[in-house]
């Protein structure tokens, strides 16, 4: 993405001012912003089709898929440190034209994300139950979730070593081929869960334990696929051989790199754990109608993301270019065009609640539980924009710790607390949960906003 946005720049850098025009601007973030919402639009098709798959067969269903995917992420977490610090590694090897220590950290990294998918899912297996309890899983979804949670579990330590090596060829300049490697993945994980969901032939139906058979099928498949490519020597890399002797002094810088983005990240993750917990205590049907309304609010946030990943990579440039003002424009064009674009979906969320959710689910309990929440959440766009763009803006500036502070506070306090006060002190269920996770966008998306404003991260060191 970087590689992109620069050429992007350098071809139009000549024919524009260093105060670029909002028309123009518009266009450079639409050229960088596209190619990145489209890689996570990609990712996001599966956990629709997921969720599609598991709302025609019942709430438990749903509540079984979403309670397992919540200890998913908490493995993710462990990957994401991996791969942070693996970029960062390899970038600046490629960069000093070191081949053999790039190609080293490559196959290190493998061992690394192939070995963390091995212990997680050793633990899962062990400790499947306390895990599936410990989130207040309805009685009618334990078995279910149990038994869904063990089979994603066997992929793990495709996952590790899959993910890695896709973060480790954007590293070293190559975006592309995990974008294709990621699109064939999720064209094969969808087929295969369609297949075992409702069986055909030999293959018997499964029902939801289909969605994680399909879920493994895919990611074998992406597994071996990344491997035939990096022993191919794509992306200034090449897997001459498989390295089995941990590397414990690289691996100690690996996770000096990546650590702070895991704690992050580990701060969030254990906040939805716990506001999975409040939630699926509500009931299946309430889990179920929450699930469906995130997983559909989330084609907005990927949206979001896109733009921000653009915004990201403009005002970086631009601070590097010593020029603030030009950054300042990047962001908010980047912001304004994301607000238009996240707000038109929102509408068809405000206007249409019951017939979005009703292509999920045909329980009408769970549609009626899921319409106005979905209604609400159309309506904090704007704000919901502001918040994924600027935050990521800030991040490009080399401003990284006021994004964390002010999603780690308002993520705990407002999300997490107001869950708590007023779906069930106050009596309202899922709506009272709905109306806190609202209150966090809107309030985070005006705290990032008069942070920029305020400007203090033009004049950070990088």
């Amino acid at each position: 993405m970087q590689g992109f946005a620069r050429r992007v720049i350098l071809k139009i850098e000549k024919a524009v001012p260093p105060v670029r025009p909002f028309g123009m601007l518009a266009w450079i973030v639409l050229a960088l912003a596209l190619p990145a919402v489209g890689e996570q639009v990609v990712n996001l098709l599966v956990g629709l089709v997921d969720v599609y798959l598991a709302g025609h067969l019942d709430a438990a269903s749903v509540t079984a898929m979403g309670i397992s995917q919540q200890w998913t992420q908490v493995v993710m977490v462990l990957f994401m440190i991996l791969n942070a610090g693996s970029v960062a590694l390899v970038a600046r090897s490629v960069g000093a034209g070191d081949r053999e220590f790039s190609n080293h950290l490559l196959a290190q990294a493998l061992l690394y994300g192939f070995a963390i998918g091995v212990v997680s899912m050793i633990l899962v297996w062990q400790f499947d139950f306390v895990l599936i309890k410990l989130l207040q899983t309805p009685a009618e979804a334990v078995i279910a979730s149990r038994k869904y949670l063990r089979i994603v579990a066997l992929g793990f330590p495709l996952w590790g070593s899959m993910l890695v090596g896709n973060a480790v060829m954007r590293g070293a300049g190559d975006t592309k081929t995990p974008f294709i490697i990621m699109t064939i993945l999720n064209v094969v994980s969808i087929a295969a869960e369609i297949l075992f969901v409702f069986g055909f032939g030999v293959v018997r139906k499964s029902g939801v334990i289909g969605i994680a058979i399909g879920s493994v099928v895919g990611l074998a498949f992406g597994f071996v696929l990344t491997l035939a490519i990096l022993i191919g020597g794509k992306a200034k890399l090449k897997l001459s051989r498989l390295e089995f002797v941990p590397d414990f002094s690289l691996l100690v810088r690996v996770f000096k790199v990546g650590w702070p983005m895991g704690v992050e990240a580990s701060l969030v993750r254990v906040a939805f754990l716990i506001l999975t917990g409040v939630i699926a205590s509500l009931g299946a049907r309430a889990y179920a109608a929450y699930k469906i309304v995130s997983v559909t609010g989330s084609i907005t946030g990927m949206i979001g993301a896109g733009f921000g990943i653009g915004a990201a990579s403009l005002v970086g440039q631009a601070l590097g270019a010593r020029k603030p003002k030009r950054a300042r424009q990047s962001a908010y064009t980047s912001t304004f065009l994301a607000a238009i674009v996240m707000s038109s979906i929102g509408l068809l969320f405000v206007l249409f609640p019951a017939s979005i959710i009703g292509i999920f689910t045909h329980d009408r309990s769970v549609i009626e539980l899921g319409t106005l929440p979905l209604q609400l959440l159309g309506l904090v766009q704007p704000l919901y924009a502001s918040q994924v763009v600027l935050s990521r803006s800030l991040r490009g500036a080399g401003d990284t710790s006021s994004p964390m502070v002010i999603g780690t506070a308002s993520m705990w306090s407002i999300r997490l607390g107001g869950a708590y006060l007023f779906g069930h002190i106050l009596g309202l269920g899922l709506l009272g949960v709905w109306i806190a996770i609202i209150a966090d966008m809107g309030i985070r998306g005006m705290a990032f906003l008069i942070w920029f404003r305020r400007g203090k991260w033009t004049s950070i060191s990088v």
